[in-house]
Formats: structure tokens, C-alpha cells, sequence
């Protein structure tokens, strides 16, 4: 196999992805949104139980506070830029799309070099994080103590080799998903946190065994995903370089370089959070990390379930200029998320003590850790919606190979959130509450600018489509909140009730139950109304009608 540089396109061949084909339908984005939102849980839940092993170990004292803080720039990478629907993946993912519908074949040529020039650059950007980070996790957490910073530094080290393998992932994800395989992207990253749990088991009084861990999981990952690029280089026998200022490369970078920066003024949104909560003592980073662990379960998942098969839909119809085929699959979208993530909120809220619990409330993890964890959580669930339609919002002006809008949004976005945490923090000393609850806010502001811009960038979002489902999910949230909290309050207060982990894992069960049905009848409430108004008359749909 020999190495050489070109500019001149290549030929091979082309492959589409089954799960994003547009003439298929409601029926084919339901079993794609099914099939990947089973993937991303199976790999989800994986990590859940890392973390409750690492909360059983350390608990949330300074070894967490110490990883978190460590871990936050690789994470960034590995997760943010590499994860499914990071910048790696979706610049991956819309140069492949565009270049089909352009007759341009060489996209695994596009791939590789890609893969060759940004990993060296993030190899040398490795280098210096490891050099520099004593200086670095000073500037992340100028109030931790003394023991935090001496935990945090050594580790930091360890993983800063991710910060290059974390870009492999995302590029190498966008060729799987491109060669119709949602397996490996989705699963993949269960076996960073089976590395975790397995370090953390071997060497329980070694708080370096979690940085290791992870560096070695991350590696794992990469070499899973390379998979497919294997493949590759033996169909090939020869891999092309393509040069960076070859028009291909220039195409894909204009596009990558402001969905990189646009994720990392995102990520100094978490910088922002960090810094602030280093003035709230020893605990509260872990219990922010811990909280947000249980947060992203369910809603990693359904947006991942949700972006991935969507958000190639998006890029076609972009590419042929077609806005009302955009708006169309925006409002099955957002419906989608308005149906679920409402619902999905207001049990997190209500149910967010007999949660934390119930994951975490075992050998290092106290009482404290709980409610302090609780709390986070409750507030965090009050932004979940604005999450999920910002994300959605953000995926479609990548479809319209725009991600400039978005990066000046995100821009404004930090400076309200540092206003917001510095008034709540320094002003009203509202303390970890306050760094919750400026998060909710600026989540929200971030979300409607999005949507703003967007609505004006489309000359309309269909919100006539949109704002049915988020009605019904809002009326069934209220509902199933106020029956979840009344009953498991009565309960609670009954002298018989087990106290404990089987105490609140029966409110959990029986509150999620109560939920899950009211939820689930007035959906079913609903689409019996509606077939009555349709008079269960067949609708006459083309074959790439999405509606």
C-alpha cells in the first residue's frame, strides 16, 4: 500500500445510507429513530453503570471534583466534536452527502486525509495540554482546593492524548454511518466505560485508575471505529491524500472550522459553569457531573435517535434547495420532541430525588451528595426541551451549510452566561442553586435566538405543525407531574413505607408507572380523536412526502 498526495478527484464507489433515505417515509424515520435510540441506550446505560460504580468508589468529594475538572477538555473532544452529530461527524457526514449529489465519489479519499491532517494537528494541541496543565485547571477552577488541583493535574495528563483520538472517532463515525452502519458509532463508546469500570475495580484506592481508565476506553473506541476505514484501505490498496488547499478539503473545512469554534464557545458555556462552581465548595463539580449523567441518559439518547437519521434528510432537501421539505421534517422533529421531552421533563423533576437515590446512594455517596445531586437535577430538567429544539435548530442551519449563524448566536449566548452566573453567584450568593438555575436561562435564550435566526434564515419554521404536539406533551407533563409528585408525597409520608434504597426505588417505580400510563392514554386520547376527525379516510401521500 503506498502513500501519495493529489488534487484531482478520484473514482470509486457510492454507497447510501438505508436509514436516511427520504423516499421512505414516516414508516423508515420511525424505525431509524427506534434503531438508533436502542443503540445509543444499550451504550448509554453502560456508562450510567460506570458511573455508579465510580459513585460508589469516590463519591462526589475531590477525586470527582479532581476528574471532572480534568476531564473536561478531552471529553469535549471525545464527546462534543466526536460524538454522533458533533462537528467531525456532521461535516463528515454533509460533505459525503453533497458530494454524491454532486457525482463526486472520492469520499473516502475526502475521509482519510482529513483523518491524517486534523489528527496531527490535535496530536501537537495534546502535547501542549499535557505541558501546560497546571495552568490550564488553574484557569478552569481558580477556588478548588489545593488537594482538587494536585488530583486534577497528573490526571489531565493521562487523557490528553484523547484530544486527538476523540477527532478520529467523529470522522471515522461519519464514514460508518455513510457506509450504512449505525452499530459502530452508536456502541462504541461502551467500551471507554467498560475500561473505566474495569480501572476503577482493579485499583479502588488509586484515584489515577479513572484517568487511565479512560484513556485506554478512548483508545478502544478509535480502533472500533477504524474498522471500517480498514476495509477501506484494502478495497483501495492505495490511500489518496488530498492535500489541505485542494477544493474538496477547502469545502469540508469551511465548513468544519466554524462548527468546531461554535461547539467550543459551547463548551466555554461549561468552562463558564466550572469556574463558578469551584467557589461552591468541594463536591459541588461532581454533583453537577453526576447529575448531568442522569440528565444525559435519556436525552442523549433521543437526540441522537432523533438527529441521526434526521439530520441527512435535512442536507438533502437543503441541497436541492427545498424549504418546505425542510420544514416538514423540522415539524416532525420538534413534534417529536415536544410528544416526549416535555413528559420527559416534568418526571424528571418530580422524580429527581428517588432518582439520584437510587443510582448513586451507596458506599462513598451520602445523604448530602443526594440532595445536592437531586437538586442539579430538577433544575437542569426545567431546560430539556430547550436543549433538544436548539440542537434540532443548530442541525438545520448545518444542512444549509451555515454554521456561522450559529456560532455568533452561541457567542452572545456566553456572555449572557456569565452575566447571569456572575449576578447569581457573586450578587445574590445564590451558590450551586444559582449556577442551576443559570444554566435553565441561558439554555432558553440560546434556544430562541436559534430559532429566531433560523425562522428569518427559512422565511418560516411551520410553526402551525410544530406547536400541536408541544401543546399535547405540555398537557400531559402537567398532568402526570402533579399525579407522580401527589402520589409518591403520600407515600412517602406513610409510616409503613420501606425507607432507604427499596423505599425510593418503589416511588421511582411506582411514580414512573402512574406517569408512563397517563402519558401513554392521552397519547392514545389523542390519536382516537383525531382518527374520528379524519373519519379514518386514507391520505393519498407520494412516496417522499414526509408528512
Amino acid at each position: 500500500m503506498s502513500l501519495r498526495t493529489c488534487q484531482r478527484p478520484s473514482t470509486g464507489s457510492s454507497r447510501t445510507w438505508a436509514l436516511a433515505d427520504s423516499a421512505s417515509g414516516k414508516t423508515s424515520l420511525l424505525r431509524a429513530v427506534s434503531v438508533v435510540a436502542g443503540l445509543v441506550l444499550v451504550s448509554k446505560g453502560f456508562g450510567f453503570a460506570r458511573e455508579v460504580v465510580v459513585a460508589g468508589v469516590h463519591g462526589a468529594g475531590a477525586v470527582r471534583d479532581a476528574y471532572n475538572l480534568a476531564y473536561q477538555l478531552p471529553a469535549y473532544v471525545l464527546v462534543m466534536l466526536g460524538g454522533l452529530n458533533g462537528p467531525f461527524h456532521s461535516a463528515a457526514t454533509a460533505a459525503l452527502t453533497r458530494g454524491r449529489s454532486e457525482s463526486r465519489t472520492d469520499g473516502d479519499a475526502l475521509v482519510a486525509s482529513l483523518i491524517f491532517w486534523v489528527g496531527l494537528l490535535m496530536a501537537a494541541v495534546a502535547v501542549l495540554v499535557a505541558w501546560g496543565a497546571p495552568w490550564i485547571l488553574r484557569l478552569q477552577g481558580p477556588w478548588v482546593s489545593p488537594e482538587v488541583l494536585d488530583l486534577a493535574v497528573p490526571m489531565l495528563r493521562w487523557m490528553a492524548p484523547i484530544l486527538a483520538l476523540g477527532a478520529w472517532v467523529g470522522i471515522l463515525s461519519g464514514l460508518s454511518q455513510d457506509r450504512g452502519d449505525v452499530v459502530l458509532p452508536s456502541l462504541s463508546p461502551l467500551v471507554s466505560s467498560l475500561a473505566v469500570v474495569l480501572a476503577v475495580v482493579l485499583r479502588p484506592g488509586d484515584p489515577l485508575a479513572l484517568a487511565w481508565g479512560t484513556a485506554a476506553g478512548a483508545g478502544l473506541q478509535a480502533v472500533l471505529q477504524g474498522l471500517p476505514a480498514v476495509q477501506v484501505l484494502r478495497e483501495r490498496g492505495t490511500l489518496v491524500l488530498i492535500r489541505p488547499d485542494d477544493p474538496r478539503m477547502r469545502e469540508l473545512l469551511v465548513l468544519l472550522w466554524p462548527a468546531i469554534l461554535s461547539s467550543s464557545v459551547g463548551q466555554l458555556n461549561v468552562l463558564v459553569g466550572t469556574f463558578f462552581l469551584s467557589r461552591a465548595g468541594t463536591g459541588a463539580i461532581a454533583s453537577w457531573g453526576y447529575a448531568n449523567v442522569i440528565y444525559q441518559l435519556p436525552l442523549g439518547t433521543l437526540l441522537a435517535a432523533l438527529l441521526v437519521p434526521l439530520f441527512p434528510r435535512l442536507t438533502e432537501a437543503a441541497a436541492k434547495g427545498d424549504l418546505d421539505g425542510m420544514r416538514q421534517w423540522l415539524a416532525r422533529g420538534s413534534g417529536l420532541i415536544g410528544g416526549v421531552c416535555l413528559p420527559l421533563a416534568a418526571g424528571l423533576v418530580v422524580l429527581a430525588g428517588p432518582l439520584v437515590s437510587v443510582a448513586f446512594a451507596r458506599g462513598a455517596f451520602g445523604a448530602e451528595d443526594v440532595a445536592r445531586t437531586a437538586m442539579v437535577l430538577a433544575c437542569m430538567a426545567l431546560g430539556l426541551v430547550a436543549y433538544a429544539m436548539r440542537d434540532l435548530f443548530v442541525r438545520c442551519f448545518y444542512a444549509l451549510n451555515d454554521s456561522r449563524t450559529p456560532l455568533r448566536i452561541t457567542l452572545v449566548s456566553l456572555l449572557i452566561n456569565v452575566l447571569v452566573n456572575a449576578i447569581l453567584t457573586f450578587v445574590f450568593d445564590a451558590g450551586l442553586a444559582g449556577i442551576a438555575v443559570a444554566t435553565v436561562i441561558v439554555t432558553w435564550a440560546n434556544a430562541l435566538q436559534v430559532g429566531w435566526a433560523l425562522r428569518r434564515r427559512m422565511g418560516g419554521l411551520g410553526l402551525g405543525a410544530m406547536l400541536p404536539p408541544f401543546r399535547t406533551g405540555l398537557a400531559h407533563a402537567l398532568l402526570a407531574g402533579g399525579a407522580v409528585w401527589t402520589l409518591n408525597g403520600w407515600f412517602g409520608a406513610r409510616a409503613w413505607w420501606p425507607e432507604g434504597f427499596w423505599g425510593q426505588l418503589a416511588l421511582l417505580v411506582v411514580g414512573g408507572s402512574l406517569g408512563l400510563f397517563l402519558v401513554a392514554a392521552g397519547l392514545i386520547g389523542v390519536r382516537i380523536r383525531r382518527g374520528a376527525m379524519m373519519g379514518e379516510a386514507p391520505i393519498a401521500r407520494g412516496p417522499g412526502d414526509p408528512t
